[in-house]
């Protein structure tokens, strides 16, 4: 892929931070969905910041520091109490006038070095629910000697389900109800699994890509997949409460009736998108009041839905961007 700066409207330049973000004084923007592991860590205490170090195998080195009395989100205590060497780690931070970054928020997701693939997923098989492929985003390597070594985003992966443990659903800490989670927590097959969902991956074993085959990973238990959360830009297609909007005009990778796949089911009617009261992040509107029909909007949100499509709603979103 190449980018062509030439072209027109090919970069836009915006001041940070945007119009009605929910910011606050001195605070630029945020980054989110850091997955690494920690290399370097000063605890923080009652009464004094810390800081943090994590290397990412394809985002490069984030340093942030970490506010006194801060404490790690860590419901399954994988990591104990502080923040740990040994995790597998996903981090929020903001980005301030100074330039520095603030820790947010520090999700461990696995408590040992191993290898991970995250993905947006493209398709799943029509002949089998143990199959389906997906788009590189992110990995995570459990040694410098990992056979994920040769895999850069954007690469294809075919993934195999091998009895794998029951999957699981990163909400951060959005109150997403039981019965959506569970449209996807528990399960272990492609039955779940929709095109356009963000799935992370405890890779058993991987066969790299070799002429025209793409690379292939194994899940076997006890190793499982976990939904995190899709990014993608669509259309308001109506405001249907203060925090409920249905979207259209989808990227085409999303089952959405374009292309038609006769062994996907698409949506029968524009999806529901579900905003949270003090959790989810705007960014160009104070909140989904602010959005009007045919507003291009950037979502990062949990995708979320049923064997026909009809789940309501289908994403719970954890921030959105109107676009300018």
């Amino acid at each position: 892929m190449a980018l062509d700066f030439s072209q027109a409207k090919a970069v836009t330049v915006a001041t940070l931070p945007r119009t009605n973000s929910n910011l606050s004084t001195g605070q630029l923007d945020l980054i989110e969905d850091f997955t690494g592991v920690v290399t370097s860590v000063t605890q923080p205490s009652a009464s004094s910041s810390g800081s943090v170090t994590l290397l990412s195998a394809t985002r490069g080195t984030l340093a942030a520091k970490v506010p006194s009395g801060f404490i790690p989100d860590d419901p399954l205590a994988l990591c104990g109490p502080t923040l740990d060497f040994t995790c597998i780690t996903s981090i929020d931070a903001v980005l301030n006038s100074d330039g520095a970054l603030t820790l947010l928020e520090y999700e461990p997701l696995f408590s040992t070095p191993q290898d991970l693939i995250e993905g947006v997923v493209t398709s799943r098989s029509s002949s089998n629910n143990t199959q389906f492929n997906l788009v590189l985003t992110d990995k995570v390597l459990s040694s410098s000697s990992s056979a994920l070594n040769s895999l850069n985003p954007g690469d294809q992966v075919l993934v195999n389900l091998a009895l794998p443990n029951p999957f699981l659903v990163d909400t951060k800490g959005l109150t997403v109800p039981v019965a959506n989670r569970n449209l996807f927590a528990g399960s272990a097959d492609t039955s779940v699994i929709f095109p356009g969902q963000s799935v992370l991956i405890q890779v058993s074993s991987f066969v790299a890509a070799s002429g025209n085959v793409i690379a292939a990973a194994t899940v076997n238990g006890p190793n499982t997949a976990v939904l995190r959360f899709s990014r993608f830009t669509a259309s308001v297609a109506s405001q249907v409460s203060s925090l409920i909007f249905t979207i259209n005009n989808l990227p085409v990778y999303i089952p959405s009736g374009t292309p038609s796949n006769a062994a996907i089911p698409v949506f029968p009617s524009p999806p529901q998108v579900q905003t949270f009261l003090n959790a989810t992040k705007f960014d160009g509107v104070s909140d989904a009041t602010g959005l009007a029909i045919n507003d291009r909007v950037s979502l990062r949100a949990l995708f979320l839905e049923n064997s026909a499509m009809s789940s309501t709603p289908a994403f719970f979103a954890a921030k959105v961007r109107k676009q300018q």
